[in-house]
């Protein structure tokens, strides 16, 4: 019997207490659960921005190079190229006939270290033509010119990334001689590689005769600070861009790089 009176139940404080506790312990861990999978989802895509922005600029670096390799091996006289084989042709008349277009090149083009042309000579790779100075020398007491013959030794080639040697089934410098069976075609490092001479960045291209027949490939090594610095330029860009600045993309027509070896710099073979 209620007498007219609806009862009333009242949790006690110590219990509304608990329950306001527990209540916003869950809420709290939720707001901080949607905030980590919110800071994970944005940290993806940033990630994934970065790398579509890197992986773009190193693809223009690459066809740079590429497009510096085939300028190159048009410019190599085929007829001249295949009379000289001998090490004691070395700077002949001949010699300096057929490597002097490669010189005005480098000239031209401040940042190229080296262009020269090699051959395949089973189970081998040789050098014909370089456009070194035939009077510099490295550091060490080297010459800088490679002689004509010889042997091209990748053994001091390391990648910058890790010191790992280049595979001789990616090297763009086989690659582009066609060692394989394969026509050559024109290729260039992914990143930069070092050696006693520095660190490098190489493009690579073959070069045909008059009737399209391959006759060796022309390599040109440009210094990989370059490539470093775009990358560099890059990161700069790409904060201002998430922080709502506009700038230019750091790759294009500004690109230009090096890389090369032979008993001692080239950069991507064997």
């Amino acid at each position: 019997m209620t007498n007219g009176k609806q009862l009333s139940f009242r949790p006690s404080e110590p219990a509304l207490a608990g329950a306001r506790a527990k209540y916003s312990h869950q809420a709290l861990w939720e707001s901080l659960t949607v905030t980590v999978v919110a800071l994970c989802a944005v940290g993806a895509g940033i990630f994934g921005l970065w790398a579509t922005f890197t992986n773009t600029i190193r693809e223009e670096f690459r066809h740079y190079l590429m497009s510096l390799a085939e300028t190159a091996a048009a410019l190599v006289d085929p007829t001249l190229h295949d009379s000289i084989r001998r090490p004691e042709q070395l700077n002949n008349l001949d010699y300096r006939r057929a490597v002097e277009p490669l010189r005005q090149m480098r000239k031209a083009v401040s940042d190229i270290h080296y262009i020269y042309t090699v051959v395949y000579d089973a189970p081998t790779t040789r050098f014909v033509l370089d456009a070194a100075d035939p009077e510099s020398k490295t550091p060490d007491g080297h010459q800088e010119q490679s002689g004509v013959w010889e042997e091209y030794d990748p053994s001091t080639i390391r990648l910058v990334s890790d010191g790992a040697k280049i595979e001789q089934r990616s090297s763009p410098m086989l690659q582009a001689l066609g060692f394989n069976g394969e026509r050559g075609v024109a290729t260039a490092l992914d990143q930069p590689v070092s050696d006693n001479w520095g660190q490098f960045m190489s493009g690579f291209a073959p070069i045909l005769d008059a009737k399209g027949r391959q006759i060796g490939a022309v390599g040109v090594d440009v210094d990989a600070s370059v490539y470093v610095a775009r990358l560099a330029r890059a990161q700069l860009v790409f904060h201002r861009r998430g922080s709502g600045e506009h700038s230019h993309w750091p790759y294009g027509r500004h690109l230009l790089p090096r890389s090369r070896a032979r008993s001692r710099r080239c950069p991507s073979c064997d």
